[in-house]
């Protein structure tokens, strides 16, 4: 069963159960499943943040096992996952051992012949979640449609659960996918988001400062470079002298010479990247500075695909660059193209880093 617009592919679930199986729950935190998170996003239901990822996921993978059924499958899918009550703990191969009884086969067998299959069907299940929670809110709006109009656009209204529930599916229909607080709401490092994606990153920021894991996005760059011939890259920082980065340092409430000191480094990090790479990776991965501020900071991976995401970033002026919030949006709603055309007319009036490079192609 294909998912729904916006939401993950089949092949993204798979590769992400097979993390859960591998690690199980207990190491969560410390991988990312950014297909399950996605899905957990899009199902709603408790909050999801850091601190509820691991009981959202296995929660969310609980319901999907479901779908399998019982007998020994349904058994052998729920053991080899560690959802069974006890076994959340055990070591991947423990749990392979039981799930391999529960199916009556030898634990070799079970590997090569069964697992694969078990996942694929706990992740046709995520699916058909995502699928019933879809036809369920259009049914909903249909029975909102014949409901009267409230006598002003502007007249308040309480914030019962209707109301609450009208806002979510607002804001779902406008693709907004999660919500992030501060900083610590992300349930994955900067590095881990890029690097799940599949066929391009675009990033625009004032700076790329990121507690000293600047060296981990060079060697996301590089991976990902090299896992595709057609990975495209472009990275677009503020330009460090002039007026744009006097007043992207007052934003961050840094000195100005430490803000252009941290953008050149990572210029010149990325340059120096740039000249490592085979001709073929360097001619894809393009570096840029913008003169204009955005609104937000945006990072957008696999546009053009389904599973595509765009996230914004600001932080309000003279709070901590940790207390910066920020909003996931997918190719569902009208938000994730109005942020994504407004974001490549600024790189189209981009320079080229450094001067003289090639200018990437940026859709229309």
């Amino acid at each position: 069963m294909p998912g729904e617009t916006g939401s993950p592919s089949l092949e993204e679930l798979i590769i992400d159960l097979r993390v859960v199986r591998e690690k199980g729950f207990g190491n969560l935190r410390r991988h990312a499943t950014p297909a399950l998170d996605l899905a957990c996003e899009l199902l709603g239901g408790a909050a999801f943040d850091a601190a509820t990822r691991p009981a959202a996921v296995e929660a969310l993978l609980g319901r999907a096992a479901e779908k399998v059924g019982g007998g020994k499958e349904g058994d052998a899918a729920r053991y080899t996952l560690g959802l069974v009550d006890g076994t959340r703990l055990w070591k991947a191969t423990d749990r392979r051992r039981r799930a391999a009884a529960a199916q009556g086969v030898s634990v070799e067998r079970f590997r090569k012949g069964y697992e694969p299959g078990l996942l694929e069907q706990v992740a046709e299940g995520l699916l058909a979640l995502l699928y019933d929670r879809r036809h369920a809110r259009e049914h909903d709006h249909t029975d909102e449609a014949t409901e009267p109009a409230p006598a002003s656009r502007d007249a308040p209204q309480r914030a019962g659960p209707a109301a609450s529930s009208r806002l979510a599916d607002r804001l779902s229909d406008a693709g907004v996918a999660s919500f992030r607080f501060s900083r610590a709401d992300y349930t994955a490092t900067l590095a881990q988001f890029l690097d799940q994606a599949r066929n391009s990153i675009f990033i625009m920021s004032m700076s790329l400062k990121t507690k000293g894991d600047e060296n981990e996005l060079l060697q996301v760059f590089q991976r990902s470079l090299a896992r595709s011939p057609q990975f495209q890259i472009i990275v677009s920082l503020v330009r460090p002298d002039g007026i744009a980065g006097k007043m992207a340092a007052s934003i961050l409430g840094i000195p100005y010479k430490e803000f252009r000191g941290e953008v050149r480094s990572m210029l010149g990090d990325l340059a120096a990247l740039k000249r490592r790479l085979t001709d073929h990776e360097s001619s894809r991965l393009y570096l840029l500075q913008h003169e204009i501020i955005p609104s937000f900071s945006c990072i957008i991976i696999d546009d053009g695909l389904p599973s595509a995401q765009l996230q914004i970033e600001t932080k309000l002026y003279g709070a901590p660059r940790s207390d910066s919030y920020g909003f996931t949006f997918i190719p569902t709603g009208r938000l994730y193209e109005r942020h994504r055309s407004a974001y490549y007319r600024i790189a189209r009036e981009a320079a080229p880093y450094p001067d003289g490079a090639a200018q990437p192609v940026l859709p229309l």
